[in-house]
């Protein structure tokens, strides 16, 4: 089973992290796509670093990390070592070599917390909060502001955002382009997500009824704006 992931990336500007080459900031860090999160806490006077990483895999497998950090190189009570690499707008984050079984043990077996953190974006943190914002505004007809509110968060935290949100804000973004009367970037907005229109899409089993009812969703809207679906898709899953 392959776990179908929307990979979107917009210019953010996001603040500088380092005091030094190899000075990670404390602070709490997130995984472009949302599945993994980090926090950096300062010890007491003259201790080290403490970090814990959470992060999500395939199929409900996950990662649960922490231990401190000591000049970039972070350790856990089961010997795993790992390089905290501190650049100009994230943390790399890399297990060393032939630590791999050390810090296997801190995971499940689809699961991995090997990447780049970036510093969390307050306002990005908010995102129930706006969308439940937008809800109202589509609901009273407020058309032109609930779609300036998707916008504006897609725009500036859909990087960061889990797969299924960035489906979710896409589709409710584009039958608000609809209501307005714009079928073109109605389409548009659904562009990053013809991934899903097409046939054979294979969702892990945990992902199962969350995909088909976003691909039946993501068809019907794609339809409606005057999109054709594309050869290969199944015309009946509307």
């Amino acid at each position: 089973m392959k776990v179908p992931a929307i990979l979107l990336f917009f210019s953010v500007h996001l603040p500088m992290i380092c005091a030094a080459a190899d000075a990670v900031v404390p602070g709490k860090y997130e995984t472009s796509g949302g599945w993994g999160s980090m926090e950096v806490q300062a010890g007491a006077k003259g201790a080290p670093l403490r970090f814990s990483i959470n992060a999500e895999g395939a199929n409900g497998h996950f990662c649960e990390v922490e231990g401190e950090i000591v000049k970039g190189q972070g350790k856990t009570k089961a010997q795993c070592i790992i390089d905290f690499v501190a650049l100009p707008d994230h943390v790399s984050v890399k297990i060393r070599e032939k630590s791999e079984e050390a810090c296997g043990g801190h995971c499940g077996m689809r699961a991995s917390f090997e990447g780049d953190y970036y510093p969390v974006i307050p306002f990005c943190k908010q995102e129930k909060s706006i969308r439940g914002d937008f809800l109202q505004q589509y609901k009273s007809g407020q058309y032109p502001p609930a779609r300036e509110t998707l916008q504006t968060l897609l725009n500036r935290c859909e990087k960061f955002m889990h797969w299924y949100s960035q489906a979710e804000v896409r589709n409710d973004l584009a039958i608000t382009e609809f209501r307005l009367g714009n079928k073109a970037a109605c389409l548009k907005t659904l562009e990053p997500l013809k991934q899903f229109l097409e046939q054979g899409i294979d969702f892990t089993p945990t992902d199962q009824e969350w995909g088909e009812a976003m691909v039946k969703t993501t068809r019907f809207n794609w339809q409606k704006c005057g999109g054709v679906l594309p050869p290969g898709s199944d015309a009946s899953k509307k």
